[in-house]
C-alpha cells in the first residue's frame, strides 16, 4: 500500500496492487514503509460533485430524468470521466422565494470542482449545466420558478479520495 500526498497537511490512501501507485493530484508518491519519494505520473482528480436543490411544488420535474441529463453535458464538457461524477437530487418542502412561496420556485444546481480550472472553464460549465436545466422547464403555468448553476471550488490540498470494494 502506497500513500499520495497531496499537500504538507494531507494525506490519503491509494493501495493500487502490482501496479504501483498513480497520483491524482499534486505532490509526490511516498512508499509507506520507507517514506521514500518518486514522481507522479497522473495529471489531477476528476471529481466534480453536483447537487441540484428543487422545491417541490415543481410536480412535473423529474429528478431522475434530470440528473441523467446534467451528467451528460458533464460528460460532454471533457473535463471528467463517467465514474468520477457524482450527483445527487434534493427535493426541499421548506423554502421562500423572498417572504413567499406562492407562485415561486426555483431550482439550484451546485458543482463542487477542484481547484485549478480556467474562469473560461468555469464559465462554459456553468452556462451548459444551466441549458440543461432549462430543457427541464416542465411546470404549472403561473408558477414562476428561478433556474441557476454555482460552481464551487474546492482547494486540491484538501480534497481526499478514496475508493473501497470491488
Amino acid at each position: 500500500m502506497t500513500i499520495v500526498v497531496k499537500s504538507k497537511a494531507v494525506l490519503s490512501f491509494n493501495p493500487i496492487p502490482k501496479l504501483g501507485c498513480r497520483n491524482y493530484g499534486q505532490g509526490k508518491t511516498v512508499n509507506r514503509k520507507t517514506f521514500e519519494t518518486t514522481n507522479l505520473t497522473r495529471e489531477r482528480i476528476a471529481m466534480p460533485h453536483l447537487t441540484v436543490e428543487y422545491t417541490n411544488n415543481l410536480p412535473l420535474l423529474n429528478a431522475d430524468a434530470l440528473l441523467h441529463q446534467l451528467n451528460e453535458v458533464l460528460l460532454a464538457s471533457g473535463q471528467f470521466e463517467a465514474p468520477d461524477i457524482k450527483s445527487r437530487a434534493i427535493g426541499l418542502n421548506t423554502f421562500l422565494v423572498g417572504t413567499t412561496t406562492k407562485g415561486h420556485g426555483f431550482i439550484h444546481a451546485k458543482l463542487a470542482i477542484l481547484s485549478g480550472r480556467s474562469a473560461e472553464t468555469k464559465y462554459q460549465l456553468s452556462h451548459s449545466l444551466l441549458k440543461g436545466l432549462e430543457q427541464h422547464a416542465n411546470w404549472s403555468s403561473g408558477l414562476k420558478v428561478q433556474l441557476c448553476v454555482e460552481i464551487q471550488e474546492i482547494e486540491r490540498a484538501s480534497y481526499a479520495k478514496v475508493s473501497v470494494g470491488s
